[in-house]
């Protein structure tokens, strides 16, 4: 997921939402398109001025590195990071 804020975007097209409450106890909105079901955007309302939108819509192998690494705890052992990315939590 890449994360811009609201004011950075545009949506275009019809979405489906589905919610779900996430650990912290926020909801996320996932949108999904409603033809493919391919993942489009979420939006959670902890950061309300902030998108993440699936990296893979952009469909550029140079799509830069990620900065930030947000669920630490969960990421699977074989995944890996740039070396200067800031993490979040440790993994555990």
């Amino acid at each position: 997921m890449a994360r811009f804020r609201r004011e950075q975007i545009s949506f275009h097209g019809t979405a489906t939402a589905w919610k779900r409450k996430g650990e912290s106890g926020n909801t996320l909105t996932c949108r999904f398109c409603p033809t493919c079901g391919s993942t489009v955007y979420f939006e959670n309302e902890a950061l309300p001025e902030f998108v993440a939108v699936a990296i893979g819509n952009f469909a550029d192998p140079d799509f830069p590195a990620p900065i930030i690494s947000v669920w630490e705890q969960t990421r699977h052992p074989w995944v890996s990071l740039p070396p200067e990315t800031t993490r979040m939590a440790k993994p555990g």
